[in-house]
């Protein structure tokens, strides 16, 4: 493996986690407040993207945005073939647009830090900050989607079924990854800053929300797109890409066993009474296997971006 090729997986990598991250909070995350209120999720916002998110967000999607525009600088200076050239230029071309849309919501979220606890005005600058994630999120899936093109291409590919199957399979594990990786090192340690209580309320709003539909859609959506990647590789003359498939099968069957165990205690807290006691041992155990889950997730998409690579 070259330099360029492992540059081209890590980014990959990087840039399959921001996606799934804001994916998760355009889709899920933010139209929460809608169900539990501004003031709620303004003061889940204090404890998630003031808190482990200061930490997470800045490296995934700043640090990612800035990594992608100096590789391809690099790449454009080292004349690296059109083929791998062409998608850079796409991604780096995004990732300066989701830099300069972050650049927009950043301020605003920080201002919630000291916003007086009033619907109206957390409203408004809730809005804008999801106006400005929207932007975010489109610039960071066109990039996610080029990076994975860019690391299938080779001067004999073609875009045929083995191309876009991998393609797309890669995306939506990716995106999976992504959105596990926020739920384990953002979203549930929220918890310990803003108390179990107010936590359980939101993870109605969320998981309970727009989060039933979204999660089973992304996760056994992607299961299926590797299972179909998985017999179209079979039936080609791809055979040694098999194994790093029949792996991600594998890891893929484990992480739903997560899952399994996860989602009954989840669904458990819309009836479960509010009682701290109870709550805690329910989401401490929600952790658990969610950590599980997203191990084993994690192992997926990097087998298949490994696949891509040999592609």
């Amino acid at each position: 493996m070259n330099t360029q090729t492992a540059m081209l997986m890590l980014l990959t990598l990087i840039q399959g986690l921001g996606a799934g991250i804001c994916i998760d909070v355009a889709l899920v995350k933010l139209p929460a407040r809608h169900h539990i209120g501004s003031i709620a999720y303004a003061n889940f916002a204090r404890g998630n993207d003031l808190g482990n998110g200061l930490k997470v967000y800045p490296y995934v999607v700043v640090g990612g945005g800035l990594l992608i525009i100096t590789f391809t600088v690099v790449a454009y200076f080292q004349s690296l073939p059109s083929f791998i050239l062409h998608p850079l230029y796409v991604a780096a071309g995004s990732a300066f647009g989701y830099l300069v849309a972050t650049a927009k919501a950043a301020p605003v979220m920080w201002s919630i830090r000291n916003t007086p606890d009033e619907e109206n005005i957390l409203k408004t600058k809730l809005d804008k900050f999801a106006r400005w994630h929207v932007v975010r999120t489109t610039f960071q899936i066109i990039a996610f989607l080029a990076l994975i093109w860019a690391l299938e291409s080779t001067p004999n590919s073609g875009i045929d079924i083995i191309f876009i199957s991998l393609l797309f399979t890669t995306f939506i594990v990716g995106l999976m990854a992504g959105i596990c990786f926020d739920v384990s090192l953002v979203k549930l340690p929220t918890r310990h800053r803003i108390g179990v209580l107010a936590y359980a309320d939101f993870a109605r709003g969320n998981d309970l929300g727009n989060g039933i539909i979204v999660y089973p859609i992304v996760s056994i959506g992607g299961a299926l797109l590797l299972i179909a990647s998985t017999i179209i590789i079979y039936r080609s003359e791809h055979t040694e890409l098999l194994y790093f498939l029949y792996a991600a099968i594998l890891t893929t069957i484990l992480s739903f066993i997560g899952t399994a165990k996860a989602a009954p205690i989840m669904l458990s807290l819309k009836n479960a009474p509010r009682d701290e006691k109870i709550l805690k041992e329910k989401l401490d155990r929600f952790a658990r296997w969610n950590a599980f889950r997203t191990v084993f997730q994690m192992i997926t998409f990097l087998l298949l971006i490994w696949t891509a690579s040999k592609f």
